[in-house]
């Protein structure tokens, strides 16, 4: 069990380690020291306590100078010191950081940038993202974001990708668990979206609510739909409701569902 690891163990590891005498270390065991020390001093609030050990720890030539700016970036951008964040992030991205420093740098750069309304950036560092972590655990959050980004700076069109996109592929995750299915209804920060949705959408996102377990919001919107269904859209509304009766268990009232209409 990692004792060090509780936040209420750290006040003492970091005086115990600050205590350990430099004579007794080689010079990468002291970048090693203060490395260590700046990042647990960080974890327990932005200090310049932090910064000093960190950038100590730079001078003696610890490998993760990287990891190091970021850090000290972090402390500065908890304290609104926003152009000192922006020069320790942009030396965290020119020492080739390992991805997930680098990802996560992008990140707090962006949200930063946002803070700062700085839009422009704020897009360019999620999308940069966006393109390369569509895996990642993170996604759906980098896809909210950007809805709010591309709102800011008058890009409908451009919002309402993103707002289909978490609509359709995200409808279990928490940031939009209040969405039902009227798109141009569901809410972002207090307003609506105005984005309207293909059936396609709506099918999709049915599915994405069964495999999050939730059917029971599945079928409430399907039927909300039904109730207010158009001769055009029979088709598609069949289909998504015989898809759900598929995933329950029930492959013949599915069948004879489709069957009328072929």
């Amino acid at each position: 069990k990692c004792v060090v690891c509780q936040k209420n163990e750290k006040p003492k590891a970091v005086k115990k380690l600050s205590n350990l005498s430099d004579s007794n270390l080689s010079r990468a065991q002291q970048a090693q020291k203060y490395f260590t020390l700046g990042a647990w001093t960080s974890e327990l609030g932005p200090s310049a306590q932090a910064r000093t050990y960190l950038l100590k720890s730079i001078d003696l030539g610890i490998p993760q100078k990287a990891h190091a700016h970021y850090l000290i970036a972090s402390t500065y951008r908890q304290e609104k010191d926003f152009i000192s964040a922006v020069l320790h992030y942009t030396r965290s991205f020119e020492e080739n950081p390992p991805l997930n420093i680098f990802f996560q740098s992008r990140l707090d750069y962006a949200d930063m940038a946002i803070e700062m309304k700085q839009y422009k950036k704020a897009l360019d560092n999620l999308m940069y993202v966006e393109r390369r972590q569509r895996g990642d655990y993170r996604y759906p959050e980098i896809v909210w974001k950007l809805i709010g980004v591309e709102m800011k700076m008058g890009r409908k069109l451009q919002a309402c990708r993103w707002a289909r996109k978490m609509y359709s592929s995200f409808p279990g995750h928490p940031l939009a668990k209040d969405w039902g299915v009227d798109l141009h209804l569901n809410k972002y920060e207090g307003e609506s979206t105005g984005c309207v949705v293909s059936m396609k959408d709506m099918r999709y996102r049915n599915r994405r609510l069964m495999l999050a377990g939730d059917e029971q919001k599945a079928k409430k919107e399907i039927d909300e739909l039904i109730s207010r269904i158009k001769p055009a859209d029979h088709f598609e509304i069949d289909v998504m409701r015989a898809e759900f009766l598929q995933a329950q268990g029930y492959p013949d009232e599915a069948l004879k569902l489709l069957a009328k209409h072929y």
